[in-house]
């Protein structure tokens, strides 16, 4: 992603890999950024001081694991998507339908988190 030219983004769907594999890729993870549920529970295996970044769908406002993230010595930081009503999962359970997050809005919750990274562990760049 050029708006980050420094950094290596892997965008990876855990369904797709073994769970030993998950746990190693999250553990060399300095952001791991997420839709709120279960798949955040990644996040303990984040190491000290890494990021964690809940993105919600509309209209919840419980940040589930912004204590988690503390707990754990991480960065916490959370956005609002829009959420859609698909037509193969349907009803009033957001559980159930799809997430959209504006380009705009997704970059400006990476820049901030991974911007907090500057100067943490091997991270040596200037903030501006």
């Amino acid at each position: 992603m050029s708006t980050f030219p420094n950094v290596q983004i892997n965008v990876v769907d855990f369904a797709s890999i073994k769970f030993r594999a998950q746990v190693a890729l999250v553990q060399k993870t300095d952001v791991l950024v997420g839709v709120t549920g279960a798949g955040l529970t990644h996040a303990l295996f984040l190491q000290p001081r890494s990021c964690l970044v809940e993105i919600l769908p509309q209209g919840i406002n419980l940040r589930a694991f912004r204590n988690v993230a503390k707990l754990l010595d991480l960065g916490y930081f959370s956005v609002h998507a829009t959420q859609e009503q698909t037509q193969e999962k349907s009803g009033n359970d957001w559980h159930y339908n799809d997430i959209n997050i504006e380009e705009e809005r997704f970059k400006m919750v990476l820049h901030v988190a991974i911007r907090s990274m500057y100067n943490m562990g091997v991270l040596e760049m200037d903030v501006a």
